[in-house]
């Protein structure tokens, strides 16, 4: 049985997703607060808050259906794509940081600059490629099967 392609989103479904990240995010925060000094960071946590006010408000009482991630080819490869880079992005860090010596809370060197350009334009590109090569791509089997459909009794 192959997975089901879309899902119901409710307004709990949305709480249980937000109040997770916006813990995690809070953590994150303090931690960044805390290695940085700077206050700066303590935003990120009240973003979070407000795409849970925004995405709670807009979802109708009775939920409503999207698309799952198996459900989207074009959504797999954008968030493989995505993790390489965020894997690129951490090595970059910690070589800078353990092989070359720099400080977190340093200035920034000529070759950041280097990284951010060429980081922003291959996130740029390889998500822009994404869309028409998932379009060449052979449509599977339709299974509109809703995840959350309740048996019937035999």
């Amino acid at each position: 049985m192959s997975p089901p392609k879309t899902i119901v989103f409710t307004r709990g479904r949305w709480d249980r997703i937000f109040a997770t990240a916006t813990v995690v995010a809070s953590g994150v925060a303090a931690f960044y607060v805390h290695l940085t000094g700077g206050s700066r960071f303590v935003v990120v946590p009240v973003v979070f808050v407000g795409m849970w006010l925004y995405f709670r408000r807009s979802t109708p009482k009775s939920g409503t259906r999207v698309e799952t991630i198996e459900g989207n080819p074009t959504t797999i490869r954008l968030l493989g794509w995505l993790g390489l880079i965020l894997l690129w992005t951490t090595c970059f860090f910690a070589f800078d940081t353990f092989v070359l010596g720099n400080s977190f809370r340093g200035p920034l060197v000529w070759y950041h600059w280097v990284f951010l350009v060429a980081t922003v334009t291959a996130t740029t590109s390889g998500c822009g490629l994404i869309g028409p090569i998932s379009a060449h791509q052979e449509p599977t089997a339709d299974n509109d099967e809703p995840s959350d459909a309740r048996e019937t009794p035999s």
